[in-house]
């Protein structure tokens, strides 16, 4: 598993800070279940994310995407139904600095 983590992006306005997103991606094998799970550094939240196949086709399901229960990453899962092909999962978190006592996964 290798983690990017892209230049921090401008935030949008509100008084949202420390957004930026981070990725984790994994090897999917031919005619797999495959699941990957972008994790927040510490004191940062989940807003948002998502999940991507590195092969695009209308066969490609996405089994799963959703924050983790915590708040703390987001939890991606694709079938690759291919039988003779492989691909990458990369799982997607945008996250951003949380106040202190705002412990609200679901902002």
């Amino acid at each position: 598993m290798q983690s990017e983590r892209p230049p921090e992006h401008q935030a949008p306005s509100g008084g949202l800070t420390g957004y930026e997103i981070v990725t984790e991606s994994e090897e999917c094998g031919p005619s797999s279940l495959c699941s990957v799970v972008a994790t927040c550094p510490p004191g940062k939240m989940v807003t948002g994310g998502g999940v991507g196949f590195s092969i695009t086709s209308t066969d490609v399901t996405v089994h799963r995407t959703q924050p983790l229960a915590d708040g703390t990453g987001w939890f991606g899962a694709i079938f690759n139904p291919f039988t003779d092909a492989s691909g990458v999962v990369t799982t997607y978190a945008v996250y951003a600095d949380v106040g202190r006592g705002h412990h609200d996964p679901h902002i």
